[in-house]
């Protein structure tokens, strides 16, 4: 976890892509990307409603964060299972 605190700390945007959302998951995080949003560093991040693991409140505490975009990919929808894990961070050299 602290090499992507420390990645997300260099980057000038960045993008996340993870199949579910959950408060152990993000806790570690949130001191980061509200720094992030003190910098007005700009994010998106997308999961997925897969077997409904994703937990409201984790979804909640980022949806609060003005820099970031949440977006949930609807696996019930497409009537396919999507299990990503991605992060794709911009730095300007």
């Amino acid at each position: 976890m602290k090499e992507i605190e420390d990645e997300l700390l260099m980057c000038d945007q960045f993008q996340i892509s993870v199949a579910f959302i959950t408060l152990g998951g993000i806790e570690p995080l949130l001191q980061t990307l509200k720094e992030l949003e003190k910098k007005h560093i700009s994010g998106e991040i997308l999961t997925t409603n897969y077997l409904n693991f994703s937990e409201p409140k984790a979804l909640e505490k980022l949806n609060q964060l003005q820099n970031i975009t949440l977006k949930m990919y609807d696996v019930e929808a497409a009537e396919e299972g999507v299990h990503t894990k991605g992060y794709i961070l911009k730095l300007h050299i």
